[in-house]
């Protein structure tokens, strides 16, 4: 009997859009809960677009949440950059079973006087072994 790629390969993802004025407080922007998941290889990640209004060098702080909560990272446009900045980043977990929880949070720095917008989060979880 064949297997089809979807019958192993379940992808999950929490899309959210036009997030206004992020504050500097942290901020909860996009949260994933999956259903209870079989043990083997998963793809965790996410992706951003945000909007710094020509604010330069002035950090964006983020986070990952939830099951695999940890460190915190900061992007900043420079001199030569223009108003937004992207960002997608995934990695392999191998995982035991059961659900996933998965969020992003953001904060912006204090010295960041301009609306800082994002654009676009998306969150994701998939099963790649």
């Amino acid at each position: 009997m064949a297997v089809e790629l979807f019958d192993v390969s379940k992808f999950y993802t929490v899309k959210v859009a036009d997030i206004l004025d992020i504050g500097t407080v942290d901020q909860q922007i996009a949260t994933l809960v999956t259903p209870s998941l079989d043990a083997g290889k998963y793809g965790i990640g996410y992706a951003f677009e945000a909007n710094f209004n020509e604010q330069k060098n002035r950090p964006l702080i983020y986070s990952i949440t939830g099951t695999f909560a940890g460190l915190e990272f900061s992007e900043s446009i420079g001199d030569n950059d223009v108003g937004a900045k992207s960002r997608y980043y995934a990695f392999p977990k191998d995982w035991a079973g059961g659900a996933i929880t998965l969020g992003l949070q953001m904060r912006k720095s204090a010295s960041f006087s301009a609306q800082l917008d994002i654009n676009f989060a998306d969150v994701f979880v998939r099963r790649i072994g």
